[in-house]
């Protein structure tokens, strides 16, 4: 993912890196950098638990909006955007 807002210098891991850590790790994992709308779909494809999305949600004009959207194309039921997880939930 390319550093954005929060860390310019941060180091740029990708999604086959990502994919390698969930892999790895008996733990929960949050993936975070560079997640929008076009990629947060393959971020969750890799197994990540949960995406810290910053800049999308920072820079964008209707906030609202771009949190709908990208949860939606995620693939969050509204039950967890209401509710929190529940045992049927994703998160």
């Amino acid at each position: 993912m390319p550093g954005g807002f929060t860390k310019a210098e941060g180091l740029v891991t990708g999604l086959q890196r990502l994919r390698a850590v969930v892999e790895k790790v008996a733990v929960p994992v949050v993936a975070i950098g560079g997640i929008t709308t076009d990629n947060v779909r393959e971020v969750f494809r890799t197994g990540a638990r949960y995406a810290a999305v910053v800049s999308a949600i920072h820079q964008a004009e209707d906030i609202a909006e771009t949190y709908q959207e990208l949860s939606a194309t995620a693939g969050i039921p509204p039950s967890f955007l209401e509710h929190g997880p529940s045992d049927g939930d994703p998160a």
